[in-house]
């Protein structure tokens, strides 16, 4: 697969050696469609050849959509073109100092009217500033000056009124649907949207646009215009066509250099970005070497030849402009150097082809080096693994080496080694559990129950004792206790086969403290509660047993001569049963590992032995009747709390 990726350079190479002449010739026909492109369009641009300093030209961009006369700058967003008109005179107001009134005018010309956009600037700040009215100086189609007034009313509506030479109004009328005016206003700023007829303009369209503002405080007037306010001198309306310029800035990026020249070998355009004299006549000899003749008689050409100035040879290409009575405007010249062409060309093939084998071989290394380092690590973590299993599937306390990377494999291997810890812990719970609880349990389980029936039989009187029934009842319970637990490989299966009944909790509770022993340490269980009931949806057995659990363990933990607190609190969501102490206080990181199996903390003392499953047991026993159980230091940090809440809805 390497030697494959080696070979595509060379083959790239040959391609580029057999592909050069078509990229030359490719490059000529290129150059000489886009010159007689340009030859078309700049015919129509007479204002290049033809160029009339009398009077300002209007330049409107052509269209082929209508604009919403509403007094709204929406559809002027995007236009290309504007002209600002000012006052040539700095005026002192009588508000401020020095403010020059202005407009800026933008013109649309579409198939059947021409529009107009005039924006008011630095006006809106004078509070005694105001438009007046705006002059419209047109030539009809029948070659005569019409002048109008538009004069602003209410609401942004407008009055178009005729006028005489001295913009005295003729007519106090709404001139017809010809012309029509909205005033409007966008971002803060005041403007006259105006609509003009193609049909009461001549073919030339000459037009001449005046704002006059007026001073209410002083009383004086300002005229600002597009024809310096000369009577009867109006305004050429030019078309600038869009295309030319996009197709100017295209050749700016693509060709070395682009000229219009006029006749007399004047440069009227040009970009490009070919270093050249622009000062010499002709902008560069060899346009003069392929003769003035070819050049300005001749049709479109494109040839190879060599420019002394740049020493380099290049592809040049000229089209003649005429006019529509074929005669000859100027020319396009396009010129790019020939070296520039083949080299940018064969630089990005060469490129490409270098930069794909680097690739290439950069990522095959990678992938390599990469795929041997998750190998090595996969076979190893899977001996690892291997050794935590015996052939029987039992997992074996070995333990795995966990990985430092920080990636998916390395977060594989730190996961599987937590697990492993874990299912190991509890396997070895499940395997010593119905063991220990049959050979712990059974026998002084036995010595109790005939202790008790001999009792009752030496002694007759005690026949009916509420104490003698709770001992059985503990017995009863402990026996059932331990065939479940030896009959089930774990808590869970356990309690699958209990059923769930109504009772009193408030009672269990009670009668559990009341009949349960005094401890060795003179440690008193106490119950305190304000409910006087609740019915409680569960297991009794095994609610006193996750009890007994819970006391047991603050027990072994309080201080001698102290009292283990069982509350039971009901609030608004939660029915709360609390086991506290008074003892040493339980470390913040290991509050949630006390719930696991076979965690304890609890020091050995003579053959007495914990297991570390009373609080798992009692955690697993909440969970079974949907509740939630936590342990934490009291308050007052005088001792531990266990706090197990169930839902205070009666189930």
């Amino acid at each position: 697969m390497g030697l494959v990726f080696l070979i595509i350079p060379i083959l790239g190479y040959i391609y580029w050696l057999e592909a050069k002449s078509f990229i030359v010739e490719g490059q000529k026909h290129s150059q000489a469609m886009m010159a007689q492109s340009l030859a078309t369009l700049a015919a129509s641009q007479k204002r290049l050849f033809f160029n009339n300093p009398a009077s300002v030209e209007l330049i409107a961009i052509p269209t082929s959509r209508s604009k919403d006369i509403d007094g709204n700058r929406t559809d002027w967003l995007n236009h290309a073109y504007s002209q600002t008109f000012a006052l040539q005179n700095q005026t002192s107001f009588s508000n401020q100092t020095s403010a020059a009134l202005s407009f800026q005018l933008s013109l649309s010309d579409a198939s059947d009217n021409l529009y107009l956009m005039l924006e008011y600037k630095s006006m809106l700040g004078a509070s005694t500033i105001f438009l007046d009215h705006i002059r419209l100086e047109l030539l009809d189609s029948m070659q005569a000056i019409q002048r109008f007034i538009i004069k602003p009313l209410k609401n942004g509506r407008t009055q178009v009124i005729r006028a005489n030479r001295d913009w005295e109004p003729l007519e106090y009328q709404v001139v017809n649907l010809d012309i029509f005016a909205i005033q409007g206003t966008y971002s803060n700023t005041l403007n006259t949207e105006i609509r003009i007829s193609n049909s009461l303009l001549s073919t030339d369209k000459k037009i001449s646009v005046s704002a006059v503002f007026k001073d209410s405080e002083l009383g004086h007037s300002y005229v600002i215009s597009t024809n310096d306010g000369l009577q009867g001198r109006l305004n050429t309306v030019s078309l600038r066509d869009v295309q030319v310029e996009q197709l100017f800035s295209s050749i700016d990026r693509d060709f070395g250099k682009v000229w219009i020249l006029n006749t007399e070998d004047e440069i009227l355009a040009s970009a490009g970005r070919l270093a050249l004299d622009e000062s010499i006549t002709i902008p560069s000899p060899i346009i003069r070497a392929m003769g003035k003749e070819s050049v300005m008689y001749q049709s479109v050409r494109s040839e190879v030849v060599f420019n002394a100035i740049l020493n380099m040879e290049s592809i040049v290409t000229t089209a003649p402009i005429y006019d529509s009575h074929k005669n000859i405007l100027g020319v396009i010249a396009i010129e790019q150097g020939l070296e520039s062409v083949i080299t940018e060309q064969k630089d990005q093939v060469m490129f490409l082809l270098g930069t794909l084998f680097g690739i290439v071989v950069t990522i095959y290394l990678i992938l390599y080096l990469f795929s041997r380092s998750l190998v090595s690590r996969i076979q190893h973590f899977q001996t690892e693994l291997m050794l935590n299993i015996d052939a029987e599937g039992r997992i074996q306390n070995t333990g795995l080496s966990t990985q430092r990377q920080r990636d998916e494999l390395g977060e594989l291997n730190r996961t599987t080694a937590q697990l492993l810890q874990k299912l190991y812990g509890y396997s070895r719970y499940l395997e010593r559990l119905p063991s220990v609880l049959r050979h712990e349990m059974h026998n002084p389980l036995h010595v109790i129950n005939s202790s008790l029936f001999n009792l009752q039989e030496t002694h007759t009187e005690l026949n009916g004792s509420k104490y003698l029934q709770s001992a059985y009842r503990g017995v009863e319970r402990l026996e059932q206790m331990v065939e479940s637990f030896t009959q089930a490989s774990s808590i869970d299966d356990a309690l699958t086969q209990e059923d769930m009944e109504h009772f009193d909790l408030v009672a269990l509770l009670k009668g559990y403290c009341q009949y349960r022993p005094l401890e060795e340490k003179n440690i008193k269980v106490i119950f305190e509660t304000q409910l006087p009931e609740f019915k409680f949806k569960g297991n009794d057995f095994r609610i006193e047993q996750m009890l007994d659990k819970l006391v047991g363990n603050a027990v072994s933990f309080a201080h001698p001569d102290t009292d283990v607190i069982v509350s039971l609190l009901k609030n608004k969501e939660s029915l709360i049963l609390s086991v506290s102490n008074s003892g040493p206080l339980i470390d913040a990181t290991i509050a949630e590992r006390v719930f696991e199996p076979m965690f304890s903390q609890r020091p050995q003392k003579g053959q007495s032995m914990h297991l570390g499953l009373g609080l798992y047991v009692a955690k697993k026993i909440t969970t079974a009747h949907e509740g939630e159980i936590h342990i934490r230091n009291k308050a007052d940090l005088s001792g531990v709390e266990v706090l197990v809440k169930f839902s205070a809805e009666p189930n």
